[in-house]
């Protein structure tokens, strides 16, 4: 028999339940719950899943890795609910956009960038601009005694 992934799924999340009842320390409980947690995520059932990653850090709060998924958890949810809030724009032919797309590409190559204001003085991009300058010097002084080290060395005669 073949079986879907979805029911191996639920199958496990029936067993990390039987587990959870047997299970004896503090230790294996968390990684129980931390388990079924990752299985709900796998399924998209987040409310379920966010609950798992709760339970397993309030019995073991330094679980790092739970934490880190339960933010990724947490923050599935958040953009789900957004998502729910925005009304759904009618599906616009394909067509259409791309004449649209077309067009404000014509337009952004016609216009030039506008340039930015400037967030240093004068004084100050006319400082950073010697020094600049002061470093190329050097850059190229230290090329030009590499070079002439290099040309100076005599070339072996095997």
């Amino acid at each position: 028999k073949s079986r879907d992934k979805n029911d191996k799924s639920s199958d496990a999340v029936e067993a990390y339940d039987k587990a959870l009842e047997a299970a004896t320390t503090p230790e294996d409980k968390a990684r129980i719950y931390y388990n079924k947690a990752v299985v709900l995520h796998n399924q998209k059932k987040l409310p379920e899943c966010v609950e798992a990653y709760k339970a397993a850090l309030k019995i073991n709060p330094a679980d790092e890795d739970a934490r880190l998924n339960l933010q990724k958890a947490l923050q599935q949810v958040k953009q789900k609910q957004q998502q729910e809030k925005q009304p759904k724009k009618p599906k616009e032919d394909p067509k259409k956009k791309e004449k649209e797309k077309k067009k404000d590409e014509e337009k952004n190559n016609n216009e030039l960038p506008k340039p930015q204001p400037s967030r240093l003085s004068k004084q100050e991009a006319e400082e950073k601009l010697k020094a600049l300058m002061q470093q190329e010097k050097n850059l190229q002084e230290k090329l030009r005694k590499v070079n002439a080290a290099s040309v100076s060395k005599p070339e072996k005669d095997w």
